[in-house]
Formats: C-alpha cells, sequence, structure tokens
C-alpha cells in the first residue's frame, strides 16, 4: 500500500510532467478573469509582441487574415464560375475590382483576455468576433445591396441607348462583386447568404456582348489633341472596347478639350509646360453625357515642347483612367 510520501512525490511528478507538456494557464491581469469565447459564438484570433498594444494590433491583424485569404479565393471561384465564358480580359477586370474589395470590416470586433508570459517576455491579447453581431449586419449589407443591384437592372432594361445599358450593368457588377465578398464572409463565420433575386450570369453576359459590339468614337480638339486622343484611344482599348474611325457608326463619342500652356517658372534650363484636358463620354445618338472628367499636370524639360508632350500624355491617361473608372463602377460613396 502506497503511504502518504509515496503519493506526494507521485503528485509532484506528475506536476512537473504537466508542465513539461505546456499545461499552463493563462494569467490576466490582477482581479480580471478569463473571458470564455465558445467557438459556436465567437471567431477569435491570438496575437502576440513585445507590447500589450503591438499583441491587439497583432490579434487583430490576424484576425482579419483569416478572413482575406479565404474570402479572396472563396469569391474568386465563384466569380470565374459565373463569368464562365467571358473574355479573358473581362476575367480579369473582375478579378482586378475583387482584390480591392477584399478587405475585412472589422466591425464588432473586441479585445479580450490579454496576459504576459514572463519566461518568454511576451504579451498576448485575443481578438473575438460575435458570429451572431456579423452574421446580421453582413446579411442586411446583402439585402441593401440586392436592392440596388436591381435598381441598376431595371435601369438599364429602360435603356434603348447600349452605352446606358451598359453603365447600368457596369455599376451592378461592381455591386455583385462587394456582395460575393460578404456572402463569403458569411461562409467563414459558418453561415449563408441568401440567394439572389436576379441572374448574374445573364447579366455579365450582356455586358460582356455590349462592350464587344459598341465602338467608340474618339473626338478631341486643342493645342494638344494629337497626344491626347492617342492617349485616350490606348486607353479605352486596353479597356476592351472597340474604336470607330468615324462617328456615324460609333455608339458612344468620347470628346473634348485638350490644351497645352507654358508656365512662368525661372529655373534655367528647364521649361514648364502645363496640360488641359476636358473629355466625356457621350451617346453617339443622343449627346447624353454617361460620364465627364477634367485634368490638370504640369511637366517639365530642357524643350518646351517636349514638355508639352510630357504634360499631356501624363493628363490625358490621368483623364482617360479617370473616366472610365466613373463609368464603369459609379463613383465611390
Amino acid at each position: 500500500m502506497m503511504n502518504f510520501n509515496s503519493f506526494k512525490y507521485v503528485f509532484i511528478a506528475m506536476f512537473f510532467l504537466a508542465a513539461g507538456c505546456g499545461i499552463v494557464k493563462e494569467p490576466q491581469k490582477a482581479g480580471q478573469a478569463a473571458i470564455k469565447y465558445p467557438e459556436a459564438e465567437y471567431l477569435t484570433a491570438t496575437g502576440a509582441a513585445g507590447s500589450i498594444d503591438a499583441a491587439r494590433n497583432a490579434a487583430l491583424t490576424e484576425l482579419s487574415r483569416i478572413f482575406e485569404s479565404r474570402i479572396k479565393s472563396d469569391t474568386l471561384d465563384r466569380v470565374k464560375y459565373v463569368s464562365e465564358g467571358g473574355s479573358e480580359k473581362f476575367k480579369a477586370e473582375i478579378e482586378s475590382e475583387l482584390s480591392v474589395a477584399t478587405a475585412v470590416d472589422l466591425e464588432g470586433v473586441r479585445i479580450g483576455n490579454e496576459w504576459y508570459d514572463d519566461a518568454k517576455k511576451t504579451y498576448y491579447a485575443v481578438a473575438a468576433l460575435p458570429r451572431a453581431q456579423a452574421r446580421d449586419k453582413w446579411q442586411k449589407d446583402i439585402g441593401n445591396i440586392d436592392a440596388e443591384i436591381q435598381a441598376e437592372l431595371n435601369s438599364a432594361e429602360s435603356q434603348e441607348s447600349p452605352l446606358f445599358k451598359l453603365k447600368s450593368f457596369n455599376k451592378a457588377r461592381a455591386l455583385w462583386v462587394k456582395r460575393e465578398v460578404l456572402a463569403s464572409r458569411l461562409r467563414v463565420i459558418g453561415s449563408q447568404a441568401k440567394a439572389s433575386p436576379y441572374d448574374m450570369k445573364k447579366v455579365l453576359d450582356s455586358t460582356a456582348a455590349i462592350k464587344s459590339e459598341m465602338l467608340i468614337y474618339v473626338g478631341i480638339s486643342g493645342s494638344g489633341s494629337i497626344d491626347a486622343a492617342d492617349t485616350i484611344s490606348t486607353a479605352l482599348s486596353g479597356k476592351g472596347y472597340g474604336l470607330s474611325p468615324s462617328r456615324s457608326i460609333a455608339g458612344a463619342v468620347v470628346e473634348g478639350n485638350a490644351e497645352i500652356s507654358s508656365v512662368d517658372v525661372s529655373n534655367p534650363p528647364w521649361k514648364y509646360a502645363r496640360a488641359s484636358v476636358s473629355i466625356s463620354m457621350k451617346d453617339a445618338k443622343s449627346g447624353l453625357v454617361a460620364a465627364e472628367v477634367k485634368i490638370d499636370k504640369r511637366a517639365g524639360h530642357l524643350s518646351y515642347v517636349e514638355a508639352g508632350h510630357k504634360a499631356m500624355k501624363e493628363a490625358s491617361s490621368k483623364a482617360s483612367e479617370t473616366l472610365l473608372e466613373f463609368f464603369e463602377q459609379g463613383l465611390a460613396p
């Protein structure tokens, strides 16, 4: 029979064995009880760093990473499936939109347990996201986006102009990418989004068809018209739009003014020029404006003529980029 001393030695041996296996209770701040975060109710991540603030940031960053790595691959698979049949350029555009839309809104995240490991000289913190709260918010956001998409599709249905149909379809597509990101967030926390009330595959097919069939005529006036027209035409072609040599057969027109002027700056031997570009995208038949933009740029060179070329190329490149952003996705809220 084991006597008291033998039992004591066995107990001590078991204690050190447990300690060696890493069974260590998380020390809390004085007077603070450990907060329980059941997996069914919370999504959590732990951060470690040399200071408590850095540990909190590391926990938030890790929680974001859990979402973003899953969301990007998950949503990209969905987008590729729905856009099957579109051109590679068209798919690449959607993927580009997706890369911008995957940042996670961590509203509702709380920093819970915090502790310090004296042996490792390291602070720890836990970031916790309540699943039910996130689910309710993201489902509501999806409902709002679905309503916006349906409004754009209704607008497209009422338009005769292919340009304005395309503008509404483009806005619906950009909104849909945001919707799919939210749907993917829901899957990360173990929930599902409701089915959309529209057929996005049909919308994407219609978008690609209009874009491939609609020709755009570029007509620019002013002292910098040659550089501007060339730069704008290149930008449109790069986005998959077809160009027309004649206004009479075009479905849309990009027109405006491009002027070069000298800048009075005394900095020999450099010469400076300013380029001003004002362009709009219009329906060729009705003349209604779908998007417009104005841009000024300044550039320097040893030659005034070369300074003018440089400034105009920069201004018209930025103007066409901004014009396409407005037209294809709408103004950011």
